[in-house]
């Protein structure tokens, strides 16, 4: 998707995202297994990137958005809450890139 993105956009800020977490790993085990597993995968294909040298490509990490258990409706997707912490770690990302304009 990134390689598609670039070669239409070449300049355009791409921010790529963990999965943002989960709050009923007590209930649901294997939860963080899956989590975890997911948010490695962007972390490699986001080290693969950098090193071949892909410029304006950021990653916005699980702590980055930083979702606590009151952000849940089912303990795996966002509530309103949750939703508004997501576009608040977005916003902090975008400021760090410059992109808040």
């Amino acid at each position: 998707a990134v390689d598609q993105i670039r070669a239409i956009h070449p300049q355009t800020p791409i921010l790529i995202m963990d999965h943002g977490g989960y709050s009923d790993g007590v209930m649901q085990p294997g939860r963080e297994e899956v989590v975890t597993r997911l948010n490695e995968a962007v972390s490699r294909a986001f080290l693969k990137m950098e090193h071949h040298g892909l410029t304006g490509v950021h990653r916005l990490t699980r702590e980055d958005i930083g979702l606590n258990p009151d952000a849940f409706v089912d303990g795996t997707h966002p509530n309103d809450l949750g939703m508004l912490v997501y576009a608040q770690g977005v916003a902090r990302k975008l400021k760090d890139i410059g992109m808040d304009k």
